[in-house]
């Protein structure tokens, strides 16, 4: 299920985000997955619709790990990300450039 706030780009720029009214952390994903979410072109898109929004507190990056790979495989759920490998250091470091990250 989907809130549908979160996932309905009518909201993100209307009513308490536009007025400031709540901080937000954005967290962003990142795999190696070529053109996912660790190409430049995905990252640029990303920091414009950052830079949109006037009440965004942080943005963080999140490396993919495949950690939930082995519960998912005990539990008998097929695990869609499989295949999916963590970003390098260089990628993660190029990811923060773009985002304006500084930490």
């Amino acid at each position: 299920m989907r809130c549908r706030y979160c996932h309905n780009p009518d909201t993100w720029i209307h009513g308490a985000v536009a007025n400031n009214v709540t901080e937000m952390t954005v967290d962003e994903i990142l795999t190696k997955a070529e053109g996912l979410t660790d190409s430049e072109e995905q990252l640029q898109k990303l920091r414009s619709f950052i830079d949109m929004l006037h009440n965004v507190a942080k943005v963080e990056i999140l490396p993919y790990h495949s950690m939930a790979e082995f519960k998912y495989e005990q539990l008998g759920i097929p695990y869609t990300l499989k295949g999916l490998t963590p970003p390098s250091p260089e990628g993660v470091k190029k990811a923060k450039a773009i985002l304006g990250i500084t930490q």
